[in-house]
């Protein structure tokens, strides 16, 4: 088995000529799927708000894309058409145990899936019903747009929603009744902020709808990472191109810059400043004593137009910035990132 593994030296994200800053865009990963013709208002307030995103519109593409090693920053579920794989839904929920970001509005939720979300499910209802705010202060409401109750205009489909309650931790933030109602919420906020249930469909609503999801989705949207690394594939194909890119916020400390690739044998190889292309022998820092980072940078690290096919096995991809003169064993909290690569 070859390992590689690459301490990334981010003194490149200090070098103008490969690297620019930019403003952090999370990726996004939406299931939208409709019962026509109910209203898709999760594109439009993604856009309104330029975010950027991947779209899928049924089960089976939402779950490779779920976990084809893409470092989502939120996802987003609106599914009104058809069922969601069991396999899909254990990844979600695995998305979400482990930090992940998430609304839902799914037609065939379910209590477990309803308890991930920190919710406990009544009975689903088939008329649409108009949405109360519970809690009119709470920024899913007012941030950025200002949203009113909602009222549902039309009837396409069977099941429309679910009445809920909130599970120890969670809120319920609006429901079907003017004031709080036990097992009569509509949305209910779980996992300390990371997750929005709706027990609503929003597509049988108006425009407003659209405004509430804006702010939903600014509700979950995360601080950007301290360090990010994004390779073109995590299964990378023999003739193929690879590359690896990273995006570093801004830094204080001093810190040193490593990018070295292990080799099997403990053969090493180093980056080379300024030429993603080349690499150095032996285990070499690309910069050391580097005074801080004043603004968010990207660069590419590494790139290769045809994987040659000795190349093939696998890797592991990692990239650090570490406190000056400190050996690269001991990264700066947060500015650390792990990838598992297999060349086939």
């Amino acid at each position: 088995m070859k390992m590689m593994h690459a301490v990334l030296a981010c003194c490149l994200l200090v070098v103008p000529a490969i690297a620019d800053a930019q403003a952090f865009q999370p990726n996004i990963l939406l299931l939208n799927e409709q019962c026509d013709p109910s209203t898709p208002y999760y594109p439009g307030a993604l856009n309104n708000l330029g975010l950027a995103f991947t779209e899928t519109d049924n089960g089976d593409d939402f779950l490779a894309a779920l976990t084809d090693g893409t470092e989502w920053d939120l996802v987003l579920v609106d599914e009104y058409n058809e069922y969601i794989g069991g396999t899909a839904l254990a990844a979600l929920s695995d998305y979400i145990r482990n930090g992940g970001r998430c609304a839902l509005s799914y037609w065939d939720l379910d209590p477990t899936m309803a308890g991930v979300f920190g919710a406990a499910i009544g009975d689903s209802y088939e008329t649409p019903k108009t949405v109360h705010r519970w809690d009119a202060a709470h920024p899913i409401f007012t941030t950025p747009n200002t949203v009113p109750d909602l009222a549902p205009v039309q009837d396409p489909c069977m099941v429309d929603g679910f009445y809920l309650e909130p599970l120890d931790g969670a809120t319920a933030v609006a429901g079907y009744t003017p004031t709080t109602m036990d097992f009569l919420a509509a949305i209910v906020i779980g996992n300390g902020g990371r997750t929005i249930l709706l027990g609503i469909t929003p597509g049988v609503f108006g425009p407003d709808m659209e405004k509430l999801l804006e702010n939903c989705i600014e509700f979950l949207r995360p601080p950007a990472p301290p360090l990010r690394l994004t390779l073109s594939s995590l299964a990378p194909a023999v003739g193929g191109a690879f590359t690896v890119d990273v995006a570093v916020q801004p830094l204080a400390q001093a810190f040193d810059a490593w990018g070295v690739i292990l080799g099997p044998n403990g053969v090493s190889y180093s980056f080379t400043l300024g030429n993603p292309a080349a690499l150095r022998n032996g285990a070499l820092p690309l910069a050391t004593n580097v005074p801080g980072l004043a603004a968010p940078y990207t660069g590419q690290l590494f790139t290769i137009a045809s994987i040659p096919a000795g190349a093939a096995g696998d890797y592991t991809i990692v990239v650090e910035l570490v406190p000056a003169g400190i050996p690269p064993l001991l990264p700066i909290d947060g500015y650390a990132s792990v990838k598992n690569v297999t060349v086939q």
